[in-house]
């Protein structure tokens, strides 16, 4: 009803975050612009907090569209009640390395491969952890030691 009242071309109240329809509070725009400034300088380790219902989730949506004619590649966690040897397979799979591998050390040293790969061709990796409040210590751990995962003391992968 509203939607044909205000002539609204999309429904802008939806469940799902959407980027288009972000208020850019000061909170907001102070958050955009330490990700954007951490990018740049490649940081290796990005946390930003907030309330539900703050905008982080909508925040990380217009960061990755802003970013579609970046040399990068992104991977977005979205479920993030895993096990520490189960985030690693998601990290993994998200870059599109085949998780059929049973062990770790392997999936690693694949992973880390294809970072270095990326790397010196240009390009780079952003991992995107969303809800990571979720996440258990040791999956936690396993995401900081992603994190030493270097190259010309450049991280390979970012991680927010």
């Amino acid at each position: 009803m509203y939607q044909e009242y205000y002539n609204f071309s999309r429904e802008p109240f939806r469940l799902s975050p959407e980027h288009g329809f972000a208020y850019s509070h000061k909170g907001y725009t102070k958050a955009r612009a330490y990700m954007d400034y951490a990018y740049m300088q490649a940081e290796g380790f990005v946390m930003i907090t907030g309330r539900p219902g703050t905008g982080k989730t909508t925040l990380i949506d217009a960061l990755v569209n802003d970013m579609s004619r970046e040399p990068v590649r992104i991977a977005n966690l979205v479920c993030t009640q895993l096990q520490a040897d189960d985030l690693i397979k998601m990290v993994a799979y998200e870059f599109g390395i085949p998780v059929s591998v049973v062990e770790k050390g392997e999936l690693l040293q694949m992973l880390t491969s294809r970072l270095k790969t990326w790397y010196r061709d240009g390009r780079r990796a952003l991992l995107i952890v969303d809800e990571a409040q979720d996440l258990s210590v040791s999956a936690m751990e396993e995401l900081r030691l992603l994190t030493n995962l270097q190259l010309d003391s450049r991280p390979l992968l970012q991680i927010f």
